[in-house]
């Protein structure tokens, strides 16, 4: 039979050891005794966690399977959870492959008779039992993250004006990077004047030779982290919160949270005021146009005596136009008769 071969770790860690020199030796060697004809060996470093579609070496070989159907017979792996770790997605594969292009896979450790009655029963519990571990590693990386979070460690890479250091496999802190540090800073104290916009601030550094994508500048305006926090996400029926970090602060409280109030909008401007009244002009607030019921605005003419100020309506001039002091005689006249 004509095969091909699929390996696959999860992690970088795996794939800098033996684990994919392993799969792909015992494939062959699997192979080898089944006189079976290897066509090709895919070695898989990519985890995709939500969609196994969008591993790299999934999709060229779908596409190999597609354009060559004729030329494979099987695909082999060493275990079912090397190849799917969602019981969705493996229902999706056995159609892909086996039911619309006649191609067998198989493990070579948990084989599957797909000519059997009792295939779908050992199909799911494979497939479920892969789920199932994929499940409980992913809840021990959570909570994995979240108690390091508590103790006010960053959990993840270090945000942009720090840098991660490790003293030991094992142990790592965050330091002020002294590069990108004072860049920070300066934009978060830039912000806080309440001068120039946060946006045109960026571009500003951006030509000076420091640029920050604006979605991820935003996001850095928002993050606690720099002023000494870490933020603790919602957790169960616990919500969100923050407490102090073990890391040094880039920028001061009270500068962070003057950006905040900018970005939120609630940074207390002194009131607007009205503009002061033309002395020739007091009822442009008061007057409506007669034909159309718009507001009456002002105008100024140069006659032969001068400049002479207008009443005229603010949506057609040609609605209705008054001299000014004529209608303001005629206010006078009504207003003291």
């Amino acid at each position: 039979m004509r095969v091909i071969l699929y390996c696959r770790v999860s992690s970088d860690e795996q794939a800098d050891g033996t684990s994919l020199d392993f799969q792909e030796r015992v494939l062959r060697e699997y192979c080898e005794k089944n006189k079976h004809e290897v066509i090709a060996c895919c070695r898989e470093d990519f985890s995709a966690k939500h969609h196994d579609f969008r591993r790299p070496q999934m999709q060229w070989l779908r596409e190999y399977c597609k354009k060559h159907t004729r030329e494979v017979d099987m695909i082999l792996f060493l275990r079912w959870d090397r190849f799917s770790r969602n019981t969705e997605f493996a229902h999706v594969f056995k159609r892909i492959f086996m039911d619309e292009m006649g191609i067998l896979f198989n493990s070579i450790e948990n084989p599957i008779d797909f000519d059997s009655t009792e295939w779908s029963t050992l199909f799911n519990l494979y497939a479920g039992i892969a789920q199932t571990e994929n499940a409980k590693i992913s809840r021990r990386t959570r909570d994995g993250i979240r108690e390091t979070l508590l103790k006010g460690k960053c959990a993840n890479k270090a945000p942009r004006g720090y840098k991660n250091v490790r003293t030991s496999k094992h142990v790592t802190h965050v330091e002020i990077d002294p590069y990108h540090g004072p860049k920070v800073k300066a934009i978060f104290h830039e912000i806080a004047k309440a001068i120039e916009t946060p946006n045109y601030i960026r571009k500003k550094f951006a030509k000076s030779g420091y640029n920050v994508p604006e979605a991820s500048f935003f996001d850095m305006l928002r993050n606690p982290f720099y002023m000494g926090m870490i933020k603790i996400p919602k957790y169960k029926d616990e919500p969100e919160y923050l407490i102090k970090g073990i890391h040094e602060p880039l920028v001061e409280e009270e500068t962070f949270n003057k950006v905040q109030m900018l970005l939120d909008r609630k940074k207390q401007r002194p009131p607007r005021l009205a503009r002061k009244p033309h002395p020739d002009l007091f009822l442009r607030k008061f007057l409506i146009c007669p034909v159309c019921g718009k507001p009456l605005t002002s105008s100024n003419s140069r006659g032969n005596g001068g400049l002479y100020a207008y009443y005229n309506c603010s949506a057609d001039g040609k609605h209705f136009r008054i001299r000014a002091d004529k209608a303001n005689n005629l206010f006078a006249i009504t207003f003291w008769a």
